[in-house]
């Protein structure tokens, strides 16, 4: 297969090459060239004042909720755009590369590597845990979810944003197009579920969904 010099588009060469291996799960199987080279592409793309609109709507949606000073986790933070906003947040990323090399945010922000599937925190410790353009990447997002949930307050928040649009061939988007219904399975186990549609910033090609729900209170 011919390579590309777009370092874009060359790992989506990749991540087609290991599917057709079988290897569907690569990029988070503790592989982060996949991530390395999608970050470095959208590094040149973004300045730090160009936070998307669905971020801005998560970030009311916990100031509404009275949670702006909580401990809260923003788990898939990519180069941490809203780490200009936030406050008492740590910043997790499964690629080490996009919290150094990569970060766009806050220099001396609280950041950690982790794995969505597995994280190294206590049971209940956050009251907010954000989750923004990461379930569409995930072979199982329910199993997220509830990992999520594990390390939520009894009555916390979890806000998460997926494009509402179809993504064909956008690299690393395991569900090309996400439906309300799958939303609503998705979160099943938590109470309160509001879905909201926003519109997208003239830069950025979607409309996205923004999901709050809750863990219910013990």
């Amino acid at each position: 297969m011919k390579r590309s010099r777009n370092p874009y588009r060359q790992a989506r060469m990749q991540l087609k090459e290991k599917e057709e291996a079988g290897g569907k799960n690569w990029y988070l199987e503790h592989d982060n060239t996949y991530y390395d080279f999608i970050w470095e592409f959208f590094i040149n793309q973004y300045r730090t004042e160009d936070i998307p609109s669905y971020d801005y709507r998560i970030i009311q949606i916990f100031e509404e909720a009275g949670d702006r000073d909580s401990l809260k986790l923003d788990i898939g933070c990519g180069h941490g755009l809203m780490s200009h906003k936030l406050k008492n947040t740590i910043f997790a990323d499964f690629s080490k590369r996009i919290l150094t090399e990569f970060w766009l945010g806050e220099k001396y922000s609280d950041r950690v590597q982790a794995d969505v599937f597995n994280l190294s925190f206590k049971d209940e410790i956050f009251r907010v845990v954000i989750a923004s353009e990461l379930l569409e990447h995930l072979e199982n997002p329910k199993r997220a979810l509830d990992e999520i949930k594990r390390v939520l307050q009894p009555g916390g928040i979890v806000l998460a944003s997926v494009p509402k649009d179809k993504t064909p061939g956008e690299p690393g988007h395991y569900f090309i197009e996400v439906t309300e219904e799958m939303l609503k399975e998705w979160f099943c186990e938590f109470k309160d579920l509001r879905i909201e549609t926003v519109e997208p910033d003239p830069w950025r090609k979607w409309v996205h969904y923004v999901i709050f729900a809750r863990k219910e209170k013990t």
